[in-house]
């Protein structure tokens, strides 16, 4: 909490404007790099492709008008080698082609983020800034309520703004990862064994892990009462037998993730600054309180899912799910 306004803070909101600028040109060119980057390596492996394509009907050719049974075995030889080269060619190309169309989908977003959202805080910060410069104006000794109060809901606005970006960020790095696992798949999902989902979920849940830099959790399948699909006790992620023997990989996945974000927002409590948005964690750490949670067994379901904790992991899971499931 700020408690006195000075001349040195509004030296520190020009500042703070100065690095969003920065910070949002550093990622609207990286991003622009990474899709120029992107299209460049799909044109050399699309090249490479003709080329072994060209190879493949010239030793055809060659096999076609082979004279003796040697040169028959050796040119045959060449010709599936080449095949097979051209094959693994072709598989990486197409995974390459699905994930610049993946990230391609995702780059109108990513730019609006670095654009209009860090502009929005910019001009938040100069409007602000200005501001207090002319009530200092007024306050030579520079002490202010007000402009305490002021700067305190500043900070509270820009830590939503970089909150939201992380989010925003984290999200499309985890449809972008949770789309290359084939199992979640309707269809196929449906055909694995409890052991396997298990494994499956497991995966989702060490890559969500990476994305969010946290440890990972391991993923726990038991017998729940009616009602229960998961919770996460600080070390495992725990989830409902009945819910993953029954329930498609969308809601299976979705619980994953969810519980997956409470070990994310204990570990931000546990943690100063791994959040960006400091009065959200302070929300989250109140939340947790002894006697402060309000499970769903006691409590209605709206005061249930409406508490800072439950309301976060709900929509992150909704948002994440929706995008990977129903693109």
């Amino acid at each position: 909490m700020v408690e006195n306004a000075s001349v040195g803070s509004v030296d520190v909101l020009t500042s703070l404007e100065s690095a969003l600028a920065r910070t949002a040109s550093v990622v609207r060119d990286s991003i622009a790099s990474i899709s120029s980057e992107a299209r460049r390596q799909l044109d050399i492996l699309s090249d490479r492709c003709r080329e072994l394509q060209r190879e493949v009907d010239y030793w055809q050719r060659e096999l076609d008008d082979a004279d003796d049974d040697t040169d028959t075995g050796r040119i045959s030889q060449k010709l599936e080698e080449t095949q097979e080269r051209l094959g693994k060619a072709r598989y990486w190309l197409t995974r390459a082609e699905d994930a610049y169309h993946n990230f391609a989908k995702h780059e109108p977003r990513m730019m609006e983020l670095a654009t209009e959202r860090t502009a929005a805080a910019r001009d938040l910060l100069m409007k602000s800034a200005e501001d207090l410069r002319r009530y200092l104006a007024l306050q030579p000794d520079g002490e202010s309520g007000i402009g305490a109060t002021m700067l305190a809901g500043l900070e509270d606005g820009v830590a939503t703004v970089v909150g939201a970006l992380a989010a925003e960020q984290q999200m499309a790095m985890a449809v972008e990862r949770l789309s290359k696992v084939p199992e979640i798949v309707p269809g196929v999902w449906e055909c694995l064994s409890l052991e396997r989902k298990r494994a499956v979920m497991q995966t989702v849940e060490d890559a969500m892990a990476g994305i969010q830099g946290r440890d990972t959790a391991r993923i726990e399948i038991e017998d729940m009462e009616s009602g229960t699909n998961g919770y996460y006790d600080g070390v495992s992620i725990h989830v409902s037998r009945e819910r993953v023997q029954t329930m498609g990989s969308e809601a299976c996945v979705g619980t994953t993730v969810h519980e997956g974000r409470h070990a994310y927002q204990r570990h931000a409590v546990l943690h100063l600054g791994y959040h960006p948005d400091g009065p959200q964690v302070e929300e989250w750490r109140d939340n947790l309180l002894p006697g402060h949670y309000l499970d769903a067994q006691h409590y209605s379901y709206e005061d249930y899912r409406n508490q800072p904790v439950e309301s976060d992991a709900f929509s992150y899971r909704d948002s994440i799910v929706g995008r990977l499931f129903n693109a």
